[in-house]
């Protein structure tokens, strides 16, 4: 769980950083969006324990956790 922690903290850092450097708004908003997604699947899946909950549940709360980011950046991008 620790590796898990440690990843967390990483990608947030690292998403930190992105929004520093100045990079293009729609190259921005997609790596903080695909970061995002990463952490949710981390903390769903280790923290929530959704790994060992039934299939159902995981397509619902992994179906979730992509669409949601991603209407998000679409919206935040055409914005």
């Amino acid at each position: 769980m620790s590796y898990v922690w440690l990843a967390l903290i990483v990608m947030s850092v690292v998403a930190f950083s992105l929004s520093k450097l100045g990079i293009h708004k729609s190259y921005l908003i997609v790596a903080v969006m695909l970061l995002t997604i990463m952490k949710a699947k981390l903390i769903t899946g280790i923290f929530m324990e959704l790994n060992i909950a039934p299939k159902s549940w995981q397509r619902g709360f992994n179906s979730y956790i992509i669409i949601i980011p991603i209407v998000t950046a679409l919206a935040y991008g055409l914005a």
